[in-house]
């Protein structure tokens, strides 16, 4: 069975609405991480500009064993899912850098 992350990425935000702790929802998410850990896990791109989010997500995916790679924007998301192969895309839906 693969996790949804549209449904990691909903409770992470449930626990910011619900004012969890940074290292609550970090938890939550490390362990819905930890139920699809694989033998070989494979890349995570994640996009994402906070500096203080991006070091907790690093954290998760190095435990983890997904090797992870950060832009801090859609465009060049976009440019890097084209040219290279990820097995999970962690980002958010409104980035503040996209001029839209």
């Amino acid at each position: 069975m693969w996790l949804s992350f549209i449904d990691v990425l909903k409770e992470v935000r449930q626990g910011f609405l619900d004012n969890k702790s940074l290292v609550e929802i970090k938890r939550n998410f490390s362990n819905m991480l930890d139920l699809q850990k694989k033998e070989s896990s494979g890349r995570v791109l994640l996009v994402e500009n906070s500096s203080v989010l991006i070091k907790h997500f690093l954290k998760i995916f190095e435990k983890t064993g997904y090797t992870p790679s950060i832009t801090d924007n859609g465009i060049h998301a976009f440019e890097r899912l084209m040219t290279e192969k990820f097995e999970v895309l962690v980002t958010n839906q409104f980035n503040r850098n996209n001029k839209a």
